[in-house]
């Protein structure tokens, strides 16, 4: 049995997605994602029958590029112009005038939002100030950087970090990314590179997760590597 959104509720769904080209030798891996209705991350179809339907449902659709879930759109595990398979499960569905997160206290956020985390970061780091950029961090962050064998893992060693590193005036851009969005926890991974005052560029290897603190989204996990000379 499922319930009827009253008027000016919040449709919040939690599903569980894993997309596979049509020989299924290729797959994103199985995701969870929270979200409410009419967010744009799932086609409208979609979203409409899964209104309908009992948590626990479980389909298979087979999707055109123009269906794909936005959440998937850019993924570089499949091909983009290609057919797929996307198997889906609801795993909760909630209606709540009142709600302001997502489901279970899962915080709700799109993959334009998640992209604007890493904008935030690379502006703080316009500022060459070593604590605006250390405060995007938790309380309890680790951070492996690009420039030093030294794991920064409290606010001073990750300050004392930037202090060096904001010297070379870098700015950052994203080359490629693949970005997860969990229960109160993001993922963001792929490859950036660097531009510095002296002319020369770093690519690099890049991890962030990203954790709620106090109700703000703060950098958890990064890891930070120069690409392997090929």
């Amino acid at each position: 049995m499922h319930s009827t959104a009253s008027a000016g509720s919040k449709t919040v769904l939690t599903v569980s997605m894993k997309a596979t080209d049509l020989s299924e030798r290729l797959s994103t891996g199985r995701q969870i994602f929270s979200m409410a209705i009419g967010q744009g991350q799932l086609p409208h179809w979609i979203e409409s029958e899964l209104l309908g339907s009992s948590v626990g449902q479980k389909y298979r659709w087979r999707l055109g590029p123009r269906d794909r879930p936005s959440c998937l759109s850019n993924s570089s595990l499949l091909p983009r112009n290609s057919l797929i398979w996307l198997d889906l499960e609801l795993l909760d569905l909630q209606y709540d005038e009142l709600l302001k997160d997502g489901v279970s206290g899962c915080a709700l956020i799109s993959q334009s939002e998640v992209q604007q985390l890493f904008d935030r970061w690379n502006a703080a780091l316009q500022t060459k100030d070593p604590e605006q950029v250390a405060m995007l961090y938790s309380r309890d962050a680790i951070l492996l950087p690009t420039l030093s064998d030294l794991p920064r893992t409290d606010h001073d060693t990750i300050v004392d970090y930037f202090k060096h590193f904001l010297e070379k005036s870098p700015k950052g851009s994203i080359d490629q990314r693949e970005i997860i969005i969990g229960c109160n926890m993001i993922q963001d991974a792929g490859l950036y590179s660097f531009s510095f005052h002296d002319g020369t560029t770093a690519e690099a290897r890049y991890s962030f997760i990203y954790m709620l603190e106090d109700g703000e989204w703060k950098i958890s996990h990064h890891h930070s590597s120069l690409q392997p000379d090929t």
